[in-house]
């Protein structure tokens, strides 16, 4: 037999589970609107979900496209880590059935830009390297030469020896 306190506790439980769920779906909600309408943060916010599978089925291109507009719209405090997500994810495939998808160079290559750009040397220094190889660009040693002299500026001292 079930005391009285025992099932009161056991509705209240089930009381808050159906709002949680209520308040997390609400909450997506606006987050899609938001991104849906530009808003740089909630495409993060969505792209983290999906990145890490809170609250909806993890998809990694879903969260790797999110993760690239949140980083071609970003506020600076949210561009670097929207932008090296994004470019993490290009490179990555997946064979998983429910959303496979392969590595997309060209959109790495982007999204690395934009952080050497912003003075990563480390990103400037895969630009190098994407250009010497001709990987999501087009060969070019002239690029990859000035891609070397921004990765030391940008403090990768790897390529700043002569």
């Amino acid at each position: 037999m079930i005391s009285c306190f025992l099932k009161r506790t056991l509705v209240i439980l089930s009381l808050c589970a159906v709002t949680a769920c209520a308040t997390y779906s609400k909450t997506l909600q606006l987050s899609e609107a938001g991104c849906d309408a530009g808003n740089a943060n909630d495409c993060f916010e969505l792209a983290r979900r999906y990145h890490n599978g809170s609250d909806v089925q993890r998809n990694w291109l879903t969260a790797r496209e999110l993760y690239g507009k949140a980083c071609l719209g970003a506020s600076p405090t949210l561009y670097k880590e929207a932008c090296e997500r994004a470019a993490s994810l290009s490179t990555k495939s997946s064979t998983d059935s429910a959303a496979p998808f392969e590595p997309d160079w060209e959109k790495a290559a982007q999204y690395a830009d934009i952080l050497c750009d912003a003075g990563d040397g480390n990103y400037c220094r895969y630009m190098a390297i994407a250009y010497m190889s001709g990987t999501g660009v087009k060969q070019s040693d002239t690029k990859m030469r000035e891609y070397i002299v921004k990765a030391c500026k940008g403090g990768y001292t790897p390529s700043c020896r002569k």
